[in-house]
């Protein structure tokens, strides 16, 4: 038996990954002197018991194998040959048992994925429906007598392993576990290939375009909802006003019309729906905790814009998708101004953004799209003192996809994301606001410059209004 979710749809899928298993071989080799022989291993990430597996996306990359945890890819080269082998844990009996899906061993399911072999981990079967972090020398038996004979045929360990605090953290875990149990290998024989990967995975094939552009798709459902179900509560709790003021003679002073989290599930419940499920912790702010860039709580209650930061994960892949709806379905005039401004140096970076540009990171301004948008800001209105954050970040199967980022090329998938956050203004009646906005889209970066994958999504600010009476009509 296969894991779940073996269908001929996604056999292109395998053969893709069997190309990009053979070009890692490729670039491991130019990078490293073209050794004679090397041994690779991507780690996919370990569970956690009763909290969701979360796959570890260049595992998924080389494999497009979902849902199964701590296997490894390994890639044993040898001058001009390759072997191409799957690890999966020993743990078949209660995979089935509690899951009902599993990767067996055989020869057949190796060919379906495009590898030469799938073997177990360690012969020693497994009492449990998934291994853990801490697994004994006995479960990695058989991947140790691989990494042991290729060490002594004189081969280095190509692997993620960078020298920082944030990244793989299973990754580097199961190897340093691994060189706990064979104390012949130093971190000498490990070598980083982080940049390789992400140099790869930056470049997006056609195959992945599509699968972004699904998920903006589902992103758009997810915001429809949302933006109609603002404006829709809104004409209740004026309806609601209006009655007490005829009824009392007084005006409501509800504060409590509408909260953060109601619009989440609304969004959040059309991702599930549709297939998906949010890309990332969703952001719905619509009090001065706007000013907060990774507002997660969505606990308080909507006063004058609320900042929506949310996208969908679907196939693997992430979209992420910001826009700002006026609480009561009108922007105000300043709100216009400022919200139009801000759409305008959006606009200004699409404008130059193509190969060679960077999102931010180098002195070469004339280059930095970064301070293309905060440019443009101070020239209107001395704004970009309320932007603290770079323009945007690439995006694929994560929603930060990539560690390093570099030069724009063609190929990349990024975001364009300014926002001004608690800018101050006194209303026409002299109450002080504060105005809080962020306009985010997907680009494509191509030739000649970049293209909105999500531009069908509205954003101007008449387009919103009306996006949050009518909604959207895809075709």
């Amino acid at each position: 038996m296969l894991f779940a979710g073996i269908t001929d749809a996604v056999v292109q899928d395998y053969q893709t990954c069997q190309k990009r298993r053979e070009l890692l071989v490729e670039h491991v080799r130019k990078d490293n002197r073209e050794p004679d022989r090397g041994l690779i291993l991507l780690f996919e990430n370990f569970e956690v018991e009763n909290i969701k597996f979360n796959f570890e996306s260049n595992f998924r990359y080389f494999s497009e194998i979902e849902g199964e945890s701590a296997c490894v890819i390994a890639i044993s080269f040898f001058e001009g040959s390759c072997k191409y082998s799957l690890y999966v844990p020993n743990c078949m009996k209660y995979r089935k048992l509690y899951r009902g899906h599993f990767v067996e061993p055989n020869i057949e399911n190796a060919k379906k994925l495009k590898f030469d072999e799938i073997s177990f981990l360690g012969n020693k079967e497994i009492d449990h429906d998934y291994l853990g972090k801490y697994f004994e020398c006995s479960d990695y038996e058989n991947l140790l007598n691989l990494i042991s004979e290729n060490i002594k045929l004189g081969a280095k360990i190509y692997t993620l392993s960078p020298n920082d605090r944030l990244s793989y953290y299973d990754s580097r875990f199961a190897i340093d576990r691994i060189i706990n149990f064979l104390p012949d290998i130093t971190k000498d024989y490990i070598i980083d290939i982080t940049e390789i990967v992400a140099r790869m995975r930056r470049k997006k094939d056609s195959i992945e375009v599509k699968k972004i552009s699904k998920a903006l798709e589902l992103t758009a459902c997810g915001h429809a909802k949302m933006a109609r179900f603002i404006y829709n509560r809104w004409l209740k709790e004026k309806d609601k006003r209006v009655k007490l003021e005829k009824k009392e003679g007084i005006k409501s002073v509800n504060s409590k019309w509408l909260s953060e989290r109601e619009i989440q599930a609304e969004g959040e419940r059309v991702f599930v729906r549709g297939g998906g499920e949010p890309a990332y912790e969703s952001v719905v702010a619509g009090c001065r905790d706007a000013e907060t860039l990774h507002y997660h709580d969505n606990s308080k209650y909507v006063e004058d814009q609320v900042i929506v930061d949310m996208g969908a994960r679907l196939d693997g892949y992430c979209s992420d998708i910001t826009r700002t709806y006026p609480a009561f379905g009108e922007f105000t005039e300043k709100q216009k101004e400022l919200y139009s401004i801000l759409l305008g140096a959006q606009e200004c970076v699409v404008k130059v953004a193509r190969p060679g540009f960077w999102l931010t990171g180098t002195k070469d301004l004339a280059k930095n799209l970064t301070s293309f948008a905060k440019s443009y800001l101070n020239k209107n209105g001395g704004l970009d003192k309320y932007m603290p954050h770079s323009i945007g970040h690439h995006i694929g199967l994560d929603i930060h996809d990539g560690i390093f980022y570099g030069q724009l090329e063609v190929g990349n998938v990024f975001t364009i994301e300014p926002g001004i956050y608690g800018v101050p203004y006194v209303d026409e009646d002299g109450f002080q606001h504060y105005f809080s906005a962020r306009i985010e889209d997907n680009y494509l970066v191509e030739e000649d410059g970049v293209r909105c994958l999500s531009d069908f999504i509205p954003k101007k600010p008449e387009a919103i209004c009306k996006f949050m009476k009518d909604g959207l009509t895809l075709n």
